[in-house]
């Protein structure tokens, strides 16, 4: 879990550092926050991110998303509003992994029902 926490916040410190144009100062994007929020487990920098456009699928540079990141950490509470808001269960990271899978490994198995209920849908 410590690797993907590791992982989202560099690619929004990355980010942010982006140079600026003269048009726009230089910001993480919604997707990146998003995944870095979840990663932290703050449910409502977890929101914001998603009010402003943050796509819930996007994934990062090893296929992560959102709802994988929330799964790793094992908060119930961030799985079920990444699911309502669209976040796909089925999805794999780039080794083939699902958010069951990351959950089972990280051993927060109280996830799976939840995570595959809506798998099935």
């Amino acid at each position: 879990m410590r690797g993907a926490a590791q992982q989202a916040a560099s690619e929004a410190l990355s980010a942010r550092r982006a140079p600026a144009t003269a048009d726009a100062p230089a910001s993480p994007s919604p997707d990146a926050v998003l995944r870095a929020a979840a990663a932290r487990g703050a449910i409502a920098e977890v929101r914001e991110a998603l009010s402003r456009g943050a796509r819930v699928n996007a994934s990062d540079a090893q296929g992560r998303t959102a709802l994988m990141l929330a799964a790793q950490r094992g908060d119930a509470s961030l799985v079920r509003l990444l699911l309502d808001a669209g976040a796909d269960p089925q999805a794999t990271d780039h080794e083939g992994q699902r958010a069951a899978d990351l959950a089972q490994q990280a051993g927060h198995p109280e996830l799976l029902p939840l995570l595959e209920a809506r798998g099935t849908r």
